[in-house]
C-alpha cells in the first residue's frame, strides 16, 4: 500500500513538471512566468537557461540558479543572444578574468556595464573609464574605482564632464583635488574639486590661483582661517572673491586693515560693515575719499557722537552721506536748518522726516497757505487770519514718512445762503521733494467751481 501510494506521488509530480514546461512554451508571457516560477529544481532550471524558446524564460531561469555553477553562468553570460539574460547572468559570476573579458569586448553596453560594476582590476576600471564608447559605462568605471592617482587621472583626462565629476567625487587626496581644481577642464568638475577639500592651505591656494571667479569664490566659501581670507581679501583677483573673503572675516585687526588699505571702495565698505570700532569709524566715515565707504563707516556709528554726525550732516560733499548722518542726527533745530538749507532734496527730505513737527509754508503763484504738523499727534492744523467769518474744519489726516494727505473746508461769509461761500480743498504734500497738488471745489449758493494746484513747500524751523 506504501509503495502504491509513493508512485502516485511521483506520477503527480511528473504530471506538474510536464505541465509545467509545456506552459513554458505558452505564446503568453504571464503564463511562462507563472509557470517558471513553479520550478525550484536547479538542474531544470539551468536547462531552461540554456535551452528556454523565450528569452524572459531563460533570464528569469538565470535568477533562480545559484551562484556555485560558475561554468554554466560563463556559458551563459558569453553565449546567450540575448543581452539582458547575458547581464543577469554576468551580475551571478566571480570569474575577474571572464569578467573583465566581457567588460571590455560584450558589444552590448549594458552587458559590459554589468560586468564593470564586478570588477575589482584598477587598471583596467581606468582604461575603461577613459576608452569605453558609452559614457554609461565609462561614468560606471569611474565609480568603481578607489585608486586615488587612477581617479585623478580620469577626472584630468576623461572623454566627458560626467565621466571626470564622477572619479573626482571618488577623490580623498587633497593634493589631488588641488590639482584638479586648479588644472580641471571645465568649472564644474573643478568646482566639485574645491567642495571636496578640506586642507586649508590649499583651499586658498585655489581661491588666490583658481581658473574662474566662480572656482575662486567656491573656495572662499570653504575657508575659516582668519589669516588666509585676510590674505585674500588684500591678495585676490577680483573684486567679488576679495568681498567674499571680507564676509567670513571677524577679526577686528584684519578687518582694520582692509578697511584702511584696499585700493577697491567696494571691499573696503564690506570691511567697514563689519568693523565694531567707534574710533576708526569716526576716522574712516570724515576722511576715505570714496562716498560709499564713508556711508558704510557713518551705518556702523553709534548715535552717541552728535557733534560728529552734525559735521557729516553738514559738511560731507556726498548726498547720501549727509543722508546717513541726519537719519542719526536728534537736534530738531539742526535738523530744521538741514531741512530747510540743504541743496540736495533727498537729504532735506531726510531732514524733514525726522522732525516730530513742522510748519510748512505751501505757495503757488501769489498764494500762500501755511500748515502746522504734528506727526506725533498725527494732527494738521491751518494758519488762516483772525477773521470770525472764516470758519476751518480739516479732517481725513493721513500721515507717514513720505506723504501728508487731508482736506479742509472752509465756510467764508456770515448770514444765511446765497451769501455763504464754501471751499472744500484736498491736499497731497511730498516730504520727499517739498511739493504739493491740491484739489478744489468752491460752492457759492448753487454755483460750483472746481480746480487744480500744484506748488512748492518750505519747512520753517
Amino acid at each position: 500500500m506504501k509503495w502504491y501510494s509513493f508512485k502516485i506521488a511521483i506520477l503527480a509530480g511528473l504530471i506538474v513538471m510536464l505541465v509545467g514546461c509545456a506552459s513554458l512554451e505558452s505564446s503568453n508571457p504571464r503564463a511562462r512566468v507563472q509557470a517558471l516560477a513553479q520550478v525550484n529544481d536547479q538542474a531544470l532550471l539551468a536547462q531552461i537557461a540554456l535551452e528556454g524558446k523565450y528569452a524572459d524564460v531563460r533570464r528569469a531561469a538565470v535568477r533562480k540558479l545559484t551562484d556555485s555553477d560558475q561554468v554554466l553562468l560563463a556559458k551563459i553570460a558569453v553565449e546567450d543572444k540575448d543581452a539582458d539574460v547575458r547581464s543577469v547572468a554576468v551580475v551571478k559570476l566571480t570569474d575577474q578574468v571572464l569578467l573583465a573579458k566581457i567588460a571590455v569586448e560584450d558589444k552590448d553596453a549594458n552587458v559590459r556595464g554589468a560586468a564593470v560594476g564586478k570588477l575589482t582590476d584598477q587598471i583596467l576600471l581606468a582604461k575603461i573609464a577613459a576608452e569605453d564608447k558609452d559614457a554609461n559605462v565609462r561614468g560606471a568605471a569611474a565609480g568603481m574605482l578607489t585608486d586615488q592617482a587612477l581617479l585623478a587621472q580620469i577626472a584630468l583626462e576623461g572623454k566627458d564632464a560626467d565621466v571626470r565629476s564622477a572619479a573626482v567625487r571618488k577623490l580623498t587626496d587633497q593634493a589631488l583635488l588641488a590639482k584638479i581644481a586648479l588644472e580641471g577642464k571645465d568649472a564644474d568638475v573643478r568646482s566639485t574639486a574645491v567642495e571636496k577639500l578640506t586642507d586649508q592651505a590649499l583651499v586658498a591656494q585655489i581661491a588666490l590661483e583658481g581658473k574662474d571667479a566662480n572656482v575662486r569664490s567656491s573656495a572662499v566659501r570653504k575657508l575659516t582661517d582668519q589669516a588666509l581670507l585676510a590674505q585674500i581679501a588684500l591678495e585676490g583677483k577680483d573684486a567679488d572673491v576679495r568681498g567674499a573673503a571680507v564676509v567670513k572675516l571677524t577679526d577686528q585687526v584684519l578687518l582694520a586693515k582692509i578697511a584702511e588699505e584696499v585700493k577697491d571702495a567696494d571691499v573696503r565698505s564690506t570691511a567697514v560693515g563689519r568693523l565694531a570700532d567707534q574710533a576708526l569709524l569716526a576716522k574712516i566715515a570724515v576722511e576715505d575719499k570714496d562716498a560709499i565707504v564713508r556711508n558704510a563707516a557713518v551705518g556702523k556709528l553709534t548715535d552717541l557722537d552728535q557733534s560728529l554726525l552734525a559735521k557729516i550732516a553738514v559738511e560731507d560733499t556726498d548726498a547720501s552721506v549727509r543722508s546717513a548722518a541726519v537719519g542719526k542726527l536728534t537736534d530738531r533745530s539742526l535738523l530744521a536748518k538741514i531741512a530747510v538749507e540743504d541743496k540736495d532734496a533727498s537729504v532735506r527730505g531726510a531732514a524733514a522726516s525726522k522732525l516730530t513737527e513742522q510748519k510748512l509754508v505751501c505757495t503757488a503763484g501769489g498764494n500762500t497757505q501755511a500748515w502746522y504738523i504734528s506727526f506725533e499727534k498725527g494732527t494738521v492744523r491751518g494758519e488762516t487770519d483772525d477773521d470770525p467769518a472764516i470758519k476751518e474744519t480739516i479732517s481725513f489726516i493721513s500721515i507717514i514718512p513720505a506723504t501728508i494727505s487731508f482736506y479742509d473746508i472752509r465756510t467764508y461769509g456770515l448770514g444765511a445762503p446765497p451769501n455763504i461761500m464754501e471751499e472744500t480743498n484736498w491736499w497731497t504734500i511730498d516730504r520727499r521733494n517739498l511739493t504739493y497738488h491740491m484739489d478744489s471745489e468752491t460752492k457759492i449758493g448753487n454755483n460750483q467751481m472746481r480746480m487744480k494746484v500744484n506748488g512748492v513747500c518750505l519747512i520753517q524751523p
